[in-house]
């Protein structure tokens, strides 16, 4: 948890980072002319949905393997995958994360079991996609949210870090669905600084408390390490619309007044 935590924390300022610069050019350049936001929109929607579809169908197919660890044969198109079929009875890890709904791919990452198994190829993968692919969309003229493609890009890395950490031989009594519920945590954690909700949002998730402990690591972790290198996501999106916003402590000069 710890480190995940930290390298949540990283990466949530280094996003916070490159969010701001993109939406500060957005806004000198592209706010005083409505059809350039709207283009951009436009332009930005279909360049990423054309480069995810040839990915995937490109993309290799890989056996399905069952509970029991054999190879399945025959049957209808993997479902994990939203019914994705050029790969028939087979699995193409990209359409299990990419040609779903975000919240099937959230069930995906954090699905249990050592049958189900990402190759770290498809996290990086899918990692630098929804990541750089976010940066972009938040700030686009478009109706978008930020908390669940934050759960997926976490999750991402931390799913990767289990199946690394079991591919070494070690604690491998812990699922790589916990890996990557832990990275969700840390990401969370490392962009928003918002510990507290967070922790309730993402327990009520797993309904399970043992995870409680190693959940709230990963956000105070996390929270520390941003802190260091940058503010929230959210206050720099205020300040950077000018938006009024009361400090926690009072400034020096307002101390005379």
């Amino acid at each position: 948890s710890d480190l995940l935590g930290v390298v949540g924390g990283f990466l949530g300022a280094f996003f916070t980072f490159l969010n701001v610069m993109l939406n500060r050019a957005r806004r000198n350049y592209l706010s005083p002319h409505r059809w350039a936001r709207v283009l951009e929109a436009a332009i930005w929607t279909f360049v990423f949905s054309a480069f995810v579809f040839m990915l995937v169908y490109f993309y290799p197919c890989v056996p399905t393997i069952n509970d029991e660890g054999h190879i399945h044969q025959g049957g209808a198109p993997n479902p994990r995958a939203g019914g994705f079929s050029f790969c028939g009875d087979q699995r193409n890890e990209m359409a299990e994360l990419l040609f779903v709904s975000q919240e099937d791919a959230v069930r995906n990452l954090y699905t249990p079991g050592e049958a189900i198994k990402y190759s770290p190829t498809s996290l990086i993968l899918f990692f630098l996609i929804y990541y750089f692919g976010v940066i972009f969309t938040s700030g686009l003229s478009l109706a978008n949210g930020l908390v669940v493609p934050m759960i997926l890009i976490g999750g991402s890395y931390g799913r990767m870090v289990g199946g690394l950490v079991h591919s070494m031989g070690f604690l491998r009594h812990i699922d790589p669905g916990v890996y990557a519920l832990i990275g969700s945590c840390s990401f969370l954690g490392g962009v928003s600084r918002m510990t507290i909700a967070m922790t309730v949002i993402m327990l009520e998730i797993t309904n399970d408390i043992q995870y409680l402990l190693p959940i709230i690591i990963a956000f105070i972790f996390a929270r520390v390490v941003a802190n260091f290198l940058s503010h929230p996501l959210y206050d720099e999106l205020l300040f950077l619309k000018s938006v009024p916003l009361v400090e926690e402590t009072i400034p020096r000069e307002g101390r005379t007044l």
